[in-house]
């Protein structure tokens, strides 16, 4: 997925909370408000979009989601904002493992926060 919306504001809760000066594995709080989660400005305008530290989750628009429901695909769930849950603590791994090289090395060297 390249889809691109940012590292989740602080007002979403979720910030850094253990790092490993010499492996680089970070450790991120959950969030309390996920509807904070996306910073529109940082969102490429994509359809299907990450956000750090959450790159297990596929963030859709509406209109994705609209089009994902006439489907008959199995395994997946759509659900708002809102009714996102998380339990424990957010350890995403490194940017690189999630998205091609090149874009990647790019984001990680417009934000300090991620560990490429």
């Amino acid at each position: 997925m390249t889809g691109w919306a940012g590292v989740a504001p602080e007002a979403s809760g979720v910030r850094e909370i253990e790092r490993c000066l010499e492996c680089g594995h970070v450790k991120y709080s959950c969030w309390t408000d996920a509807r904070r989660l996306i910073d529109a400005e940082c969102w490429d305008g994509s359809d299907f979009f990450m956000v750090w530290p959450l790159p297990i989750f596929k963030f859709v628009t509406e209109k994705a989601a609209t089009l994902i429901e006439t489907q008959t695909w199995k395994g997946v769930v759509i659900r708002f904002l809102d009714e996102l849950q998380c339990g424990g603590t957010l350890t995403p791994g490194r940017l690189r493992d999630r998205m091609p090289m090149g874009m990647a090395k790019r984001l990680a060297s417009e934000n300090r926060a991620l560990v490429f």
